[in-house]
């Protein structure tokens, strides 16, 4: 049981830290878009400020399951939900050894992330 815990804390905190410099990005990047409206002949901002591919992946690292919907949630809400879903992935990974525990979490998380990405991506294509 004890396991569990410190598995689920351990992927809880590292989903904390990740959304928060998700989020620490974002508001990098819109700052550079808020600026470059005040240019008359703007550059792109996804090669100015940061690129698609950076915007989709800061997005589905800060909301998680919640990046695709359209009136995107508070991050209030987000965060405790895809905190719990991690920390219960990280708790069902502690019964392994230390480093394919590690390996599997790093991997699911990875392919979590594309698969999100992905989603988001393509819903500003589906009406």
């Amino acid at each position: 049981m004890r396991l569990i815990l410190i598995g689920f804390l351990f992927a809880s905190a590292f989903f904390f830290i990740e959304a928060g410099s998700a989020e620490i990005m974002q508001a990098r990047r819109a700052a550079c878009v808020d600026g470059l409206a005040s240019f008359r002949l703007a550059p792109d901002p996804n090669q100015a400020c940061m690129s698609e591919f950076q915007f989709f992946l800061t997005k589905a690292m800060s909301r998680g399951l919640f990046a695709a919907m359209d009136p995107e949630p508070p991050g209030m809400l987000a965060w405790p939900v895809m905190a719990a879903l991690y920390g219960l992935l990280g708790g069902a990974v502690a019964q392994m050894r230390p480093p394919h525990a590690i390996g599997v979490f790093l991997g699911a998380h990875a392919m979590l992330l594309m698969v999100l990405m992905s989603v988001d991506f393509l819903s500003q294509f589906i009406v």
